[in-house]
């Protein structure tokens, strides 16, 4: 390593000058100015940082990938780096559509998830809500493009502990015959922790070798947060358990993805997540299928996703949502296992 000028090495100045690139002329090579310098050591962290988050975090001139890109590598230094990485990767998923298409929504949504455990609920959210949605109007390629990343965030391990003051409210799951049991997963009407607790998942393993999740989803209506009723519900819970039966039929791989849509090589998955995507919202799905709740019956939607099943249905006050593979479906009676 040879000293130059001030005693910063050749490396340090390869590094700024790739760093003080204009963005209209190469914005790549900021991002690689950025990554050399925090190689370099914590001493240059705070100077890549605040280049990035000048460059990338609100212009969308720069394209979403970039941004994306940007957001990860100042997540990578940890800390308030992954608060300001996150704010940054919400700006992406929330961009106005007359400056980006909502493929790079989609994808920003997908980031902000990915990023660290307790961003998994608000980016989840932020997909389903777009699936859900009768005001985005997301077209066929665009619903086959969120639907594999809401998919690949199903799955024990992602969603941070249940907080205990969340637990207020009927949350549902397998009478019997579980031989594991794992929280799924868990969100607020908006990914807000601060908001209202909207829905609690729980996962199950049964003797039998099957897998079934069990989803309880209650009307939020309050002033402050809006209102959060059945029909909202329902919707987002039969986008979720679909979500939830393509991911156990066809295993996605969570950082790769062909392009539009499916795990790559695999038509087999392309297809039926191109079909699943053509459920629109307020569509109801054509089949039901009889499942007891509280020792008593009740009748679901229920879709078939390859060899997985996704169902959804209004409960008295309640919506609840289950997805499954192995076994016949609705088999398991469901009772109250929370609080």
């Amino acid at each position: 390593m040879t000293d130059g000028e001030h005693g910063e090495s050749a490396e340090v100045r390869e590094a700024r000058r790739l760093l003080a690139t204009e963005w209209r002329t190469d914005a790549d090579a900021i991002l690689e100015g950025a990554r050399r310098l925090i190689a370099l050591g914590p001493r240059y962290a705070e100077e890549a940082v605040t280049r990035l988050g000048l460059v990338f975090s609100s212009n969308q001139h720069v394209g979403s990938a970039r941004r994306i890109e940007a957001a990860r590598i100042r997540a990578s230094l940890g800390g308030d780096h992954v608060k300001g990485a996150a704010g940054s990767l919400r700006l992406v998923a929330h961009e106005y559509r007359g400056y980006v298409e909502q493929w790079e929504n989609i994808d920003g949504a997908y980031a902000l998830a990915r990023l660290a455990p307790q961003y998994v609920a608000q980016g989840a959210w932020l997909l389903r809500d777009m699936l859900c949605s009768s005001v985005q109007h997301l077209d066929d390629w665009d619903r086959a493009y969120a639907l594999p990343r809401l998919a690949a965030l199903r799955g024990a391990g992602f969603p941070p502990e249940l907080p205990y003051e969340g637990r207020e409210f009927p949350v549902h799951g397998l009478a019997h015959g579980a031989e594991e049991r794992w929280l799924e997963g868990w969100g607020t009407v908006k990914g807000d922790p601060e908001q209202p607790l909207w829905y609690v998942s729980h996962g199950y393993r049964t003797a039998a070798g099957a897998t079934v999740v069990v989803s309880t989803w209650r009307p939020v209506d309050i002033n402050r947060y809006g209102f959060h009723g059945l029909q909202q519900a329902l919707a987002q819970a039969r986008v979720d358990s679909l979500a939830g039966a393509l991911h156990l039929a066809f295993p996605t791989d969570p950082g790769q993805f062909a392009f539009p849509a499916g795990p790559d090589g695999n038509p087999e998955a392309e297809a039926a997540f191109r079909e699943a995507g053509l459920v629109r919202p307020g569509y109801t799905w054509p089949t039901t299928l009889g499942i007891e709740v509280d020792g008593r019956r009740a009748e679901f939607e229920i879709q078939w996703a390859g060899d997985a099943w996704a169902a959804a249905a209004e409960v008295g006050p309640l919506v609840i949502g289950v997805y499954g593979r192995g076994g016949e479906p609705g088999t398991e009676p469901l009772v109250r296992v929370l609080p």
